[in-house]
């Protein structure tokens, strides 16, 4: 107990809060878990969805800068054939 006490002054509460304090954490999950999206069956979050959110902008732009790299490719092969043109003939 003693000890315990001393726990308790080091962290600046009383000793009855520590005996309590499990009971304090499961309390605080039940009031959260709408507010931050827990779900104890599901174990998808908010931090989650916006990770999802954030690939899928990420996968949006690499397809944009992909076609624009197609987009250039083409007009250099259409700028190669008319230089190569001539020579074919």
């Amino acid at each position: 107990m003693s000890r315990l006490e001393q726990i308790a002054a080091i962290l600046e509460v009383s000793v009855p809060e520590i005996l309590r304090f499990g009971e304090t954490v499961s309390n605080f999950f039940d009031q959260c878990r709408g507010a931050i999206g827990l779900n104890l069956g599901n174990q998808n979050n908010n931090f989650e969805s916006l990770e999802s959110d954030h690939q899928m902008e990420k996968l949006v732009l690499e397809n944009r800068n992909l076609r624009s790299e197609i987009e250039i490719l083409k007009l250099k092969l259409a700028i190669a054939e008319k230089e190569i043109g001539p020579l074919k003939k």
